[in-house]
Order: structure tokens, then sequence, then C-alpha cells
């Protein structure tokens, strides 16, 4: 399952809602985590105990019980009473249920909004929905460091940010539909209806999972989304880990002129560009990885609308990225003249402040199996002082 690197603790959604899944290979270890990224301290501690709540909601409608989660809320509320609180007495109403849930229909979608300032603190909106029914209005106040203190809830509001209809329409109605007998042909109904028709025929190579809810059947418990404008430079765009399978931030883009998903991304961003530290040659070699990995994807969204140009960011100079531009071939940075299913690193050699790292483009979202071979062989020269690529070349 390639997008198995970028689980975390915390289930965000976007304006696509899933987990991603693909050909069963084993994972490389992160080179470190990546919780809430891309969104602030106070949306991620409200992510966090709606999405522990709707785990809990989830067992109720699954009949599965409670996803684990080891970290649970201790990072993101301010004390065990806080936390006592949040979690309550049971029961799929309360607390954070607004008590706008009762036996099989509960609480399965959540939209974060834009924390305002409260107090010394930020209150974050959240707009929780039944299916496609807005159900109630919850308030989550948190501290100046974005740990939760309190929560409120109110009658059931529009949260009034673009795409949260198509949002609300597209994973609140694939919610709704889990499980139930007629589950496939509600999603079918919903992809004609919600995608793009471009983006309704994309696929990964050999990714088995949807390209919608990145989940190997599509289905979804629960979702919760957090609209992130000015972050993406694209459209109408949206972070979340939805509740399937797995917890995998994904991102997602609505077309601002019609109420439909342009793409999205399963794995949420690129990978996180690491700060100057002191790391081990296996860590380096698994950045390099996870980057690359993470940029075939986004390059393979880039004729549905996605961004490519924040690897940019990833170079030492803009000399040093227009060259790799220019050198690698029709994929830029692939060294390949199809575009890569999955980029895995292959060595890694240290020498002074430089690693040099081999990297193979697979044709597949897996690593290369006896038969299949190899796209291309970027290169890659990493400034260790600053954790950037001062060249890629293609062996």
């Amino acid at each position: 399952m390639r997008a198995g690197r970028w689980t975390g603790t915390v289930a965000v959604l976007a304006l696509a809602s899933a987990a991603v899944s693909g050909c069963s290979s084993a994972a490389k270890p992160a080179a470190t985590p990546a919780p809430a990224l891309h969104l602030n301290a106070a949306q991620s501690s409200a992510l966090a105990v709606v999405d522990d709540y709707e785990r809990s909601s989830a067992a109720v409608k699954s009949g599965q019980p409670k996803k684990a989660d080891p970290a649970g809320l201790t990072a993101y509320v301010l004390n065990g009473q806080v936390r006592s609180r949040i979690q309550g007495s049971g029961g799929i109403g309360a607390p954070l249920g607004c008590g706008a849930a009762s036996g099989k229909a509960v609480v399965d979608g959540a939209i974060v909004g834009t924390p305002v300032a409260h107090g010394s603190g930020m209150a974050v909106p959240v707009s929780l929905y039944v299916g496609t029914r807005s159900a109630a209005r919850l308030t989550v106040d948190t501290d100046a460091a974005g740990l939760v203190t309190d929560f409120s809830c109110g009658p059931a509001t529009d949260p009034g940010v673009p795409g949260s209809a198509t949002v609300v329409g597209y994973y609140g109605g694939a919610a709704a539909a889990f499980g139930g007998a007629s589950a496939d042909a509600t999603l079918a109904r919903l992809r004609q209806q919600y995608l793009t028709p471009a983006f309704a025929s994309f696929s990964r190579p050999e990714l088995d999972g949807d390209q919608t809810t990145c989940d190997e059947d599509g289905s979804i418990p629960y979702w919760h989304a957090v609209y992130a404008p000015g972050r993406t430079g694209t459209g109408a765009q949206w972070y979340f880990w939805p509740g399937g399978n797995n917890q995998v931030l994904m991102s997602v883009a609505v077309d601002r002129s019609a109420p439909k998903v342009d793409w999205v991304y399963c794995v949420g961003q690129l990978a996180p560009l690491l700060p100057p530290a002191s790391y081990s040659d296996d860590q380096v070699q698994s950045y390099a990885g996870d980057l690359f990995d993470s940029y075939a994807y986004l390059l393979a969204l880039k004729p549905y609308g996605a961004d490519t140009s924040p690897i940019a960011g990833y170079f030492t100079t803009p000399a040093a990225y227009r060259a790799a531009l220019a050198s690698t071939g029709a994929e830029p940075l692939e060294c390949a003249a199809t575009p890569a299913g999955s980029i895995d690193p292959d060595s890694v050699q240290v020498s002074g402040m430089t690693a040099v790292v081999k990297l193979v483009a697979n044709p597949t979202a897996h690593a290369l199996t006896p038969g299949e071979h190899a796209l291309g062989h970027p290169v890659v020269a990493l400034d260790l002082r600053t954790m950037k690529i001062a060249s890629l070349t293609c062996a």
C-alpha cells in the first residue's frame, strides 16, 4: 500500500475523502511523521477531537470496534480533564455529536472552518453532518498554543466556504451509503454527479484504490475536511484524513465555476522539507524517496489542474531547479518518457555535506517486480546543510 507512509493519527478531510490503497508492498518508513501538515495548531486540534468522536460513531455504524489510536488526544488537549469531557461517557449523540445523532444515524461528517481569535486563544467553528444533512454547529476553543480547552454546541449553520456543498454532497453521500446494499450504485451516481468528466477517467498505474476516496472499494464510514484557502494556489482546495481503511492526508480541488471535483491528491502534499539536522543515511534516503514519490503523484495530476511548482522550493537555488527541469526527460524530474507510477530510493552515499541518492522511477505504484523495467534512474545530490537539492541528473 503505497500511501502508508503518509498515515497520521488525526483524520483530516478535504474535497476528496478516504484512505489511499494500491498494490501491496512494504511501505518505507517516513523520515518524520506528518500529522496535520499545512494546518495551524488550532485546526489540527479541532480535527483531532472530531476524529476521535467520529471513530466512535463509525464503530456504531459498522459494528466494528473503534479504530485504535495510540497517540490519542494527549497532544491536542490541555489536560486529562478536558479529554474526559470531550470523550464523555459514551453515546453517539454527545458530547461532540452535539446531541444530533441517535441509533444508527451517526454524525459522520464535519467541515472544520477557519479559526478566529477568542480571548487569549482561538475558536474553531465545525459544521457537523449526518450524511448530507446539516446536523449541528460545534465550536472548539483552544489556548494560544492550539490546545483544546473547551467546546460548545449550537444550531446547524452553513459553513460558508467555497466548495462545501460539493464536499458534503459527495463525501456525505458516500458516508451515508456506507455498508448499504446499494452502496456501489450510489457511489457510481455520486461520481457522475460530482466529478469533472476529465478527472472521472483518471487512474494511477496499477493503483487499486478509488481515485476520490483513496480506498480500495471506495467506501468511507465517516469524513472530516478543512478548507485551506491560499495555501495551495489552486482553486478551492481542502485537506483531510477520511476514515476509510487507513487515515491518509489527502487534498482535493473543487472547480470554482461548477460544483465538481477537479482532482484528488491521495497523499495530500509533497513530503515535508526536513530542517537541517543530523540524520542517518537511511533517513536521508527515505526522505528523498518520499519527496519524489509524492511528486510523481502530483505530476500525474497536472493535466487536471494540479500545481507542481512547489517542488521548486526543495532546490537550493532557482537555477538548480531550472537545470533539473531542462535535463531530466519528458516527465520533468522523473528521468522518464512516460509518467512514473512511483519512485523508490535505491542507495545513498554521503561525502562531507553532500548525500547522493539514487532513485528508480517505476511504471507501477509499487517497486519493480521480476520482469518489470524501470522508466528511469534519477540521481539527487542533496546539500545536507540545507536539506535541499543541489542538482538532479539522470543515470
